[in-house]
Order: structure tokens, then C-alpha cells, then sequence
């Protein structure tokens, strides 16, 4: 028997991911949430997208397990996580065209974005869709930004690629450099943020 309509809520993968990790954290698992790209989803696209991953103790490694998708560490659907998508577009090694947000939000300065969101995800601070680092809160900011602040997302891209490896790194960032930690959403800007 099916629930009552009452019962039921429409929620995309992010916010799956965000409660199946809340659950299991509640019952003392290793769990975090990683942000990335999904190629399986439409043809010829990778679609943001937010999954799971657990840690197994006996195999000492993490495992995805894809709520939505009800995919538990599956070798030919992985996630491309988005620092890897954006390292990539970055190198000329994939088409900047085949990473979509959304139903059609497309460019670098989406694919920045994704980078903090599984920043912000590794460090246990899911950032929802409208959130991003004040200094890319636009497009227009994120096209002002100089080589030497491209190469800051692309040396945070790289420690996230090893999130296990790198964590204490990780974690420094996120505690000690506000540009990174500090975000903008619909209800606090960076008017509110230098009155704060």
C-alpha cells in the first residue's frame, strides 16, 4: 500500500543524499556526501548530481552508494566528481559542454561552483544550490577573476580529488580562509556580510 500524498516530499538527489547521510550519521556510521557529475543520467551528458559514500571498515575504503539511482558501488556508473570535472575542463582534456546543472546551466563558473559544493560537502557542510563563495556569486565576478585566483580553484580541486589524503589540508581552508568558507545565498549577500 502506498503512502497518503501528505506522507510524500519531492526533493531532488542533493537532498536525498543529504537525508539518507543525516540518518546514518544519527546511527553512528562513517557517511559524507560528494557533489559531482553523473554521465548515465541523459545521453551524452554528465548531470550534477549528489550521492553517498560510506566508509567500509573491513575494506578501509569509502563507498558510493547512489540513493536515487539505488546504485551501491557501481563500477560502470561512477559519479565524476567535480573537481575532477573541473580540472578537466581546465586542461582541454573534456568539452566544457558536456557538464550541465540543472536542466541547462552550463560554464565554468557553474563548474567553480560545483567544486565548493563537494568542498563544503567534504567538510560536513552541505551548501544547497543558491550558495556559492561571495567571490564567484555572479557570473560577472567569476569572469573578473585573475590567473592567480583560478589557480586557488584549481589547487582546492586537487586537494578534493584525495579528499582522504589531503583532509587536514582540506580542513585548514575551510577553517582559516573565509573566501572559501564564507557564502552568499538568497538572504545574505556581500552587503550583509561586511555589516556582520
Amino acid at each position: 500500500m502506498g503512502l497518503k500524498i501528505e506522507d510524500k516530499i519531492v526533493v531532488t538527489c542533493r537532498y536525498v543524499s543529504v537525508l539518507t547521510a543525516s540518518i546514518l550519521k544519527a546511527k553512528g556510521y562513517a557517511v559524507r556526501i560528494r557533489s559531482g557529475f553523473a554521465p548515465w543520467i541523459r545521453k551524452n551528458e554528465a548531470c550534477d548530481h549528489w550521492i553517498c559514500e560510506y566508509y567500509n571498515m573491513e575494506e578501509k575504503r569509502w563507498i558510493s552508494y547512489d540513493v536515487d539511482e539505488q546504485l551501491h558501488d557501481h563500477k560502470s556508473k561512477k559519479l565524476i566528481f567535480a573537481a575532477q570535472a573541473w580540472l578537466d575542463v581546465r586542461a582541454g582534456k573534456r568539452d566544457l559542454n558536456y557538464f550541465v546543472h540543472g536542466s541547462n546551466i552550463r560554464g565554468v563558473a557553474m563548474l567553480a561552483r560545483s567544486v565548493f559544493y563537494d568542498f563544503h560537502a567534504l567538510m560536513n557542510d552541505e551548501i544547497s544550490y543558491l550558495f556559492f563563495p561571495v567571490y564567484i556569486d555572479k557570473d560577472k565576478e567569476f569572469f573578473d577573476l585573475s590567473p592567480d585566483q583560478l589557480k586557488e580553484i584549481d589547487d582546492l580541486a586537487t586537494l578534493c580529488l584525495e579528499p582522504d589524503k589531503n583532509f587536514d589540508e582540506i580542513r585548514y581552508l575551510f577553517k582559516n580562509d573565509k573566501r572559501l568558507r564564507v557564502i552568499n545565498t538568497p538572504l545574505i549577500n556581500d552587503k550583509e556580510h561586511l555589516e556582520i
